[in-house]
């Protein structure tokens, strides 16, 4: 009898090993985005094999953010839904008769910036459920929560004054020429 228990608790252990092994992630990557600017953040989904489709609910700030659209990512060939009517909540269903497979993005959602002080602020994956495109079986699923990181300029890489330099100098040039044309 103990061997037959030990066999069993065996199995039982392999078998949970396997489905965590391959369970699918799906996860939201950290991303930075502009005062007063829109910022696009893709869901991913990894370890994706015959995934027929998908439900989730995003959360998100309300008073730093508003969902400006949602489209399906690059991976997803087939139909999606989404709805927004609940304040800081984003209800999405994906639907793939050919099934999703691979790593990759399952949808892109854009969002207006309303937040007008620097800081961070999570989107967080909730109740996400898979299905098999075949059999129409629960799929095993990871999530990952991502943070917005919201900050005051995006021209960190231009010259303060740049433009101001660039008009100075057209315009005496244009000076010089109309000087020397004169003559």
């Amino acid at each position: 009898m103990k061997k037959i228990l030990l066999i069993f608790f065996t199995l039982m252990f392999l078998i949970a090993s396997m489905a965590t092994a391959n369970a699918l992630t799906l996860s939201i990557p950290d991303t930075t985005g502009y005062i007063g600017k829109t910022v696009t953040i893709p869901v991913k989904i990894e370890n994706a094999s015959n995934v027929g489709s998908i439900e989730l609910v995003i959360l998100y700030n309300d008073s730093l953010l508003n969902v400006k659209k949602v489209e399906k990512g690059s991976l997803v060939k087939g139909l999606i839904t989404y709805n927004t009517s609940e304040a800081g909540m984003i209800a999405v269903n994906l639907v793939d008769s050919n099934g999703i497979n691979g790593d990759g993005e399952i949808i892109k959602i854009t969002f207006d910036i309303l937040a007008t002080t620097e800081g961070n602020t999570s989107l967080v994956i909730q109740n996400a459920k898979a299905y098999d495109v075949d059999t129409y079986t629960d799929l095993p699923i990871d999530t990952t929560t991502g943070t917005l990181t919201i900050s005051t300029s995006s021209s960190t890489n231009q010259t303060p004054g740049f433009e101001i330099i660039t008009f100075i100098s057209a315009f005496t040039l244009l000076a010089i020429l109309l000087v020397l044309k004169r003559r």
